[in-house]
């Protein structure tokens, strides 16, 4: 095997991670549309459920950066993939309101693992010429997860058969724990507990030799730098201040556009919106989801030559005029089918601006800029509040449509989208082509 396939051989394997978060997230659009026939919910108990997953994730997101330094990158995937399954079973044999939720949780701790655990473990090994398509591959995955449980679920919605839904996403998490044996662990992982000679194996892996050799050189040198302050104490030191406020309020904004809500709730706002049948709506949903797969790669051809900021402008800036185009089709549009069409276009337009800019650069933004003292920890904190913020927002997103409507929803991501956007024109800066060495540089000297 080259050089080359065999780093994209590890972007693969490690995207299959994006894979079963995504399919996590599609199936349950689909099974809010059968599940409160079977069991008796109100619009609380479907926003807890909505919101179950991203909420034991950000339980597990906050422990799971410290682990991974303990335990290295590929056991906290392996043993994410293991809980994730034991959740799918959980769900699949599921009576009551409580079982379901319980079920969900446990999979948000799987799902919470791979969030912290991939990104930072592709920031680590692949060289910085291709690690923004690397991480782009991620979400190009995470999209197919998506749109593939689309339409397994408009399948199963016909029978109204809810726990072959769940048990279906058994299928990308089993095929992420056999592949996840062919991959190296992190150089830097390796380094920071003293096995030299395999990350120095590793390195040569991945790159030619002389490259490798230098890699090898900053690595130490970037390494034997931070030893002598603990990570807790390093977190709080000045200099860092300007990579983790950036990193918080990318966080943050990335949920509070509605992305995880808008994905979870597809098929009720679409059927809300006119496209009146369960079969239309899952058929709706579908066809927005289908842009999740294509428009990352488009994000693949511009991310490391355009860079982060530009992308991200561009995609915060369709999303959230998008958004504000919706709320008003829902406001002022008359209630019928050609509604519910004209819906569907602006919340695909949506979701091409999320795809092609937030969706792939939160991920970079996250691993790229924290430096490496404190990046596990700092990614930690970082998805902690980023996977917070999305439950407390799903867990209230239906009772915001109760009071104001759909589009009072809509408004209200929209104006969080223009604010995502002058955050991404005024303080990201550009890590295009730079070291995670370099970045640090960067980030820490003084302004």
């Amino acid at each position: 095997m080259t050089r080359k396939s065999y780093v994209y051989t590890i972007i693969l394997i490690s995207a299959l991670a994006g894979v079963m978060y995504g399919y996590d997230i599609g199936i349950i659009s689909a099974a809010f549309l059968v599940l409160p026939k079977q069991i008796a919910m109100t619009p609380t108990m479907m926003g807890l459920i909505g919101s179950a997953v991203l909420a034991g994730g950000s339980i597990t997101i906050l422990i799971a950066g410290p682990l991974a330094e303990v335990w290295g990158r590929k056991k906290m995937v392996i043993l994410a993939t293991v809980i994730f399954l034991i959740g799918v079973l959980f769900l699949a044999f599921s009576h009551t309101f409580i079982e379901i939720f319980i079920g969900r949780l446990i999979q948000g701790v799987g799902v919470g693992i791979v969030t912290i655990v991939i990104p930072l473990y592709l920031a680590e090994i692949l060289p910085s010429n291709i690690r923004g398509r690397g991480m782009t591959l991620f979400q190009l995955l995470l999209g197919v997860g998506i749109f593939v449980a689309n339409l397994i679920g408009m399948f199963f919605t016909r029978g109204e058969d809810w726990r072959s839904m769940f048990l279906s996403s058994s299928i990308p998490a089993i095929a992420l724990l056999i592949a996840v044996f062919v991959i190296p662990e992190s150089p830097r992982w390796l380094m920071k507990k003293g096995e030299k000679e395999r990350a120095r194996r590793v390195l040569e892996k991945i790159s030619e030799t002389a490259i490798a050799e230098q890699q090898y050189k900053e690595l130490e040198e970037s390494i034997s730098s931070t030893k002598e302050m603990s990570t807790f104490k390093a977190f709080f030191q000045k200099r860092y201040a300007r990579a983790i406020i950036i990193v918080i309020l990318i966080a943050i904004l990335n949920q509070l556009t509605g992305i995880n809500s808008f994905l979870q709730y597809s098929g009720m706002i679409l059927e809300s919106g006119g496209l009146a049948s369960h079969f239309a709506a899952m058929l709706g949903s579908s066809v927005v989801m289908s842009v999740i797969i294509f428009v990352p790669l488009i994000a693949l051809l511009f991310i490391d030559t355009w860079g982060r900021k530009k992308v991200l402008t561009i995609g915060t800036a369709v999303m959230a005029s998008s958004l504000l185009i919706g709320g008003l089709i829902f406001q002022f549009y008359p209630d019928n089918f050609s509604r519910g069409l004209l819906l569907m276009a602006f919340m695909t337009l949506y979701l091409v601006g999320f795809s092609f800019g937030p969706g792939v650069v939160v991920w970079l933004a996250i691993s790229e800029l924290l430096p490496t003292k404190i990046r596990s920890s700092g990614m930690s904190i970082a998805l902690f509040i980023n996977s917070l913020v999305s439950a407390l927002f799903a867990t209230f997103f239906l009772q915001i449509t109760k009071y104001f409507d759909f589009q009072g929803a809509f408004y209200l991501c929209a104006l969080f989208g223009f604010i995502y956007m002058a955050v991404a024109i005024l303080y990201l800066p550009e890590t295009k082509g730079k070291t995670l060495e370099e970045i640090e540089e960067m980030m820490t000297k003084k302004r």
